[in-house]
């Protein structure tokens, strides 16, 4: 089985993205009527600033569990929102509240020490490749089946540069052999 995954909310502004725990558990329980098998989502502080913050993400995963029970939750660990891989690091471990899986990009500096810090903890890691050089970084670190599943994901707001770019990195990985779902 596919999963379809929902991308509820993240690094955009609009005013009627959800951004409280209650609008995201809301809009997740709506795709998840809608077919989505999967979340990946973001959690907001009370300002409405974008946060890996250990209460807002718990706050967040406490309530969309209650509106999608035994849907997985993927939440991510961009780098944009704490650019520093250290403190990025200090706060994810300050997770008392756990996703199912976590966005990894891989391009990101840090981001092995966070996955190996989830991972201990139970957490599966989803290695996003978003541009070639992405995944020439996937491909150089190995070990795939660290990776509970891969995401090519180009950020390319013209779709058919989108498609190109899709299409160029997964024929970096096609001769690799990478076999994740």
């Amino acid at each position: 089985m596919t999963d379809l995954q929902a991308a509820a909310n993240g690094d955009v502004d609009h005013p009627a993205m959800p951004k409280t725990a209650e609008e995201i558990a809301a809009d997740a329980a709506a795709c998840v009527e809608a077919g989505a098998t999967l979340l990946h989502l973001h959690a907001f502080d009370e300002q409405g600033e974008e946060t890996l913050e250990a209460e807002p993400v718990g706050r967040m995963l406490t309530a969309v569990r209650a509106a999608c029970p035994g849907v997985p939750i993927n939440v991510t660990t961009f780098a944009s929102i704490i650019s520093d891989p250290a403190h990025r690091l200090r706060l994810v471990d300050g997770w008392t509240v756990l996703p199912d899986l976590i966005a990894a990009n891989q391009g990101e500096e840090g981001i092995d020490d966070v996955s190996a810090l989830l991972s201990a903890r139970g957490v599966g890691i989803e290695a996003c490749v978003l541009s070639v050089d992405d995944v020439r970084t996937f491909l150089r670190r190995g070990s795939w089946s660290r990776f509970a599943r891969l995401v090519v994901e180009p950020l390319e707001p013209v779709p058919e540069d989108a498609v190109a770019l899709a299409e160029e990195m997964e024929s970096e990985l096609r001769p690799a052999g990478v076999r994740l779902p």
